[in-house]
């Protein structure tokens, strides 16, 4: 064989290996989530949080209406249908049920970028065509007032529906409602864990929570960091926080987590301002699902997260543009 050839050989063989052990690495590695939108505004509606349905449509709140909606991700064309409206508020947050085709949602009046004190209120929603309709409509059987100020994310005990935890955003604090009595207490009050440092560009603690056996979930956005603590069934705090994750960077209005989800493995997937969806694993490691830096022409100012029925999407609510970044208030689904 002449040298030339030998010399040629030599050469290309190493680069068809390496070649071709790349494309079998790529044939291996998951394709990236899928990211469409089921319904975006086209003015600035404030999209703030959500629950999913047990027959797939979607239950969603906004901080820039009082009424709450529902969409059918699923549907030829979706589009939002008017659920209920919440009688002495303007304003929209946190959902959760606490019964068969019942829901507390968490209102208030917001005005000039704050939620006017005294204006708290929670509210339990009964659906009248059931968990199973897809353009449900319902009625508020109940009005809870609650002596807070911004009365955030929203979560029910799964031993007991009927009690759910409420983030008190600005006054550093879990609240416990009895939704069958009326009757509200301080579960747990903790500065360092659930207030906002002072001088934080963006004021607002404990801001998302969940329950998850026998953990409860949560976020401080003027902190950065998502983190859980032990509870026992009636929701009271029975051992230290552990924080799980800190972001990186400074703190602020473009670098802050919102609501979340968690999965039955643990892992989170929750909303981060302004423009990404990101996982969070037990063990702390964060990663882009996605969106990113930059302008926010994926996600737009991501509000909350939930997963579908499956397991296999992530529907996420964003605020959009009231926020000055671009983009639309309205529903996202990202394909795991």
């Amino acid at each position: 064989m002449p040298f030339s050839a030998k010399f040629s050989l030599g050469v290309l063989l190493p680069l068809i290996l390496v070649s071709a052990s790349q494309q079998v690495v790529a044939a291996s590695l998951p394709p990236p989530p899928v990211v469409s939108p089921i319904y975006l505004y086209s003015d600035d509606s404030f999209v703030e949080n959500l629950h999913v349905l047990p027959s797939g449509s979607i239950l969603f709140t906004e901080v820039t209406s009082n009424t709450l909606k529902s969409i059918d991700p699923n549907a030829r064309t979706p589009a939002p249908h008017d659920v209920v409206s919440l009688p002495a508020v303007t304003s929209q947050l946190g959902i959760t049920p606490v019964g068969p085709n019942a829901y507390a949602v968490a209102g208030g009046n917001y005005s000039n970028g704050a939620f006017l004190p005294g204006s708290a209120t929670l509210f339990v929603v009964t659906l009248s065509g059931g968990g199973n309709a897809r353009q449900p409509t319902g009625h508020v059987t109940k009005a809870i007032p609650v002596a807070t100020q911004l009365m955030n994310g929203l979560a029910s005990l799964p031993a007991h529906p009927h009690l759910v935890l409420a983030a008190d955003s600005t006054g550093a604090r879990v609240l416990r409602i009895n939704t069958a009595t009326g009757a509200t207490d301080v579960v747990w009050a903790d500065a360092a864990a659930l207030g906002a440092p002072a001088g934080a560009e963006l004021p607002l603690g404990v801001n998302g929570i969940r329950v998850q056996g026998a953990w409860l979930y949560l976020t401080n956005s003027a902190r950065g960091f998502f983190a859980r603590v032990p509870i026992d069934a009636k929701g009271n705090v029975v051992g230290a926080l552990r924080v799980i994750r800190t972001l990186t960077g400074a703190i602020g209005l473009s670098n802050a987590y919102d609501d979340f989800a968690v999965d039955t493995t643990g892992n989170a997937y929750v909303a981060l301002h302004h423009s990404s969806v990101v996982k969070i694993t037990p063990a702390g490691v964060q990663t882009l699902i996605a969106g990113g830096e930059g302008v926010a022409t994926v996600v737009a100012a991501p509000t909350a997260v939930q997963l579908s029925l499956d397991g296999c999407e992530l529907f996420v609510t964003q605020a959009g543009n009231t926020t000055g970044i671009g983009g639309h208030g309205g529903l996202l689904k990202i394909r795991l």
